[in-house]
């Protein structure tokens, strides 16, 4: 049997420097804009040279951006994942889904950059992009298949019901909406598409 060995201390400091690194890219995001985020600027803000900076990115800022997007992700998942699993109804499994993404979305700095859909950063993230989406879909897909509903047409609403809990995080990252009352716009819509009795086509 093997067991884990503590990272060393050379390790540690590596991991240190590089969530240091992606929390100022996050900060730079957020204050002026994907433009105002540069290998030169984020160096300058760590304290260190561009050449540690490479050092830890190798494909610089569009590593760091693909690093950040992809980890924000991964706990959208992981965090939606175990809070639906401890609600049964089909109705409560999607609004607990909205529920952390909202949370996540609410986040200064993270929501924002999490959320931002522009032309210019998509070609840099198209690799780790919509993961969380797909999940989404695939988590609300079977919950709705669970009720009787043909795969098909499960599929379809599933899909809906993913881009509607997108677009409300986005305005909640936006601060243009408050998480609550989008949460129960997302269960009422939820409710009602899933009624018994109703068909979906």
């Amino acid at each position: 049997m093997e067991t884990a060995t503590a990272p060393s201390l050379r390790e540690r400091n590596r991991l240190r420097t590089r969530t240091e690194i992606l929390g100022i890219v996050l900060e730079l995001v957020d204050e002026d804009g994907l433009a105002a985020c540069t290998v030169e600027e984020i160096a300058r803000r760590v304290g260190a040279s561009k050449t540690t900076v490479y050092a830890h990115f190798g494909d610089g800022l569009d590593e760091m951006l693909r690093e950040l997007y992809l980890s924000i992700s991964q706990r959208v998942v992981a965090e939606a994942s175990a809070r639906r699993a401890r609600v049964a109804a089909p109705v409560d499994r999607i609004v607990a889904l909205a529920e952390v993404l909202f949370e996540i979305c609410a986040e200064p700095r993270v929501g924002r950059f999490y959320m931002m859909l522009s032309p210019a950063i998509s070609p840099t993230l198209e690799t780790v992009v919509g993961r969380a989406t797909s999940a989404f879909r695939d988590f609300i897909r079977a919950d709705i298949v669970t009720l009787g509903h043909e795969p098909a047409a499960a599929a379809h609403l599933a899909l809906a019901l993913t881009g509607s809990i997108r677009e409300c995080a986005v305005a909640v990252a936006c601060g243009s909406a408050e998480a609550p009352a989008l949460l129960g716009v997302i269960r009422s819509i939820a409710a009602a598409v899933l009624a018994p009795g109703r068909p979906i086509a």
